[in-house]
């Protein structure tokens, strides 16, 4: 397999950059969550735990006594079963997709000396690693399709366009006979969610894994970092419909959207959220998947996102990530991801 991300900066989409503590827009952020740590169970710890299979499932204890004793070093915690299930099981079983598990505390621990520590107990960790943030990529405010340079430069959009001629050819495109899509065709946004009331996009049924329900709606917290309104601008640069008369016509703009809200009503899209995105994607008819995001890391910092993008990839499902911010040299994950 050559490359499983299709890297892209269409429609002017970047994302930003992590290092073990990154620089944006906004100071620094955090490259991982301070008081989580994840680790996938051997299939005998998984075939002895208290914890259920189920999504979501909560357990105080493994009711294994040395992963309880150890677990216990860095104090009061829940443990959770981290992601939902593939309609690949062979896929699922190969890999060890339902083994991991979310070890949540209720303050702050050293996560790296925690996850070595857990790594040492082989007979029952296969292995382990931090809970990411990713961080969603910078998109204008582009109201109008006329103002939008990207689908067709005429040199005289507004400030920005630049040379005449230096776009997507988007009009070109839209001549032929696919014209706007189809709303056959499913693009999965995983992002901050979309505006489910929109009347310029085509949307079906989505989820919130981030808060673990069946409202996708672009409603996150989380202040001046809030990634609130992204996910919706995301959409409708894919996919906002066109030749209605109203907002603006998105690249495919007779698709259908399948909203999947990766961010927690904090603002916070953790890595587990998007995992469990990607694979409701896949099991449910997604065509292509949209992650306008990114952070730190590469092709086996996270393994269970690894899979997740594998078993997407592998099911036929084209993928689009953003590859940074910033003017840095580096591209960041999942867009690295080979």
């Amino acid at each position: 397999m050559r490359r499983l991300i299709s890297i892209t900066l269409i429609m002017m989409i970047p994302v930003l950059i992590c290092a073990n503590a990154m620089m944006g827009n906004q100071g620094e952020r955090p490259l991982f969550a301070n008081h989580i740590v994840k680790i996938q169970l051997s299939r005998e710890a998984d075939g002895t735990t208290n914890l259920s299979k189920e999504y979501r499932s909560e357990a105080d204890s493994f009711g294994i006594d040395e992963l309880d004793e150890r677990a216990a070093t860095w104090g009061e915690h829940q443990i959770i079963r981290a992601h939902i299930r593939m309609v690949d099981r062979a896929y699922e079983e190969e890999v060890g997709f339902d083994r991991w598990v979310i070890l949540e505390y209720k303050e702050r621990i050293d996560v790296l000396e925690a996850i070595k520590a857990f790594k040492e107990h082989k007979r029952w960790v296969d292995d382990a690693c931090p809970e990411y943030i990713r961080y969603p990529a910078v998109v204008p405010n582009d109201p109008l399709n006329t103002s939008n340079w990207g689908h067709n430069n005429t040199g005289y959009n507004g400030p920005g366009s630049g040379t005449a001629g230096f776009d997507s050819k988007a009009h070109l495109a839209w001549d032929q006979s696919q014209g706007y899509g189809s709303a056959d065709i499913i693009i999965a946004i995983i992002d901050s969610g979309v505006d489910t009331g929109h009347p310029d996009l085509r949307l079906m049924a989505g989820y919130d894994y981030g808060d673990n329900d069946s409202n996708p709606m672009d409603d996150s917290g989380g202040g001046q970092n809030s990634p609130r309104g992204h996910g919706t601008a995301c959409a409708g640069i894919a996919a906002g419909i066109a030749n209605n008369g109203i907002g603006v016509s998105g690249i495919a703009g007779d698709c259908t959207v399948m909203p999947l809200k990766a961010s927690d009503s904090n603002g916070y899209l953790y890595d587990s959220y998007i995992i469990n995105a990607i694979t409701h994607a896949r099991n449910n008819g997604a065509h292509i998947i949209s992650l306008s995001l990114g952070g730190g890391g590469q092709m086996g910092s996270a393994p269970a996102f690894d899979n997740a993008l594998t078993a997407a990839y592998n099911a036929g499902i084209t993928i689009f990530a953003a590859t940074g911010n910033d003017n840095a040299s580096s591209i960041s994950y999942p867009a690295n991801h080979n």
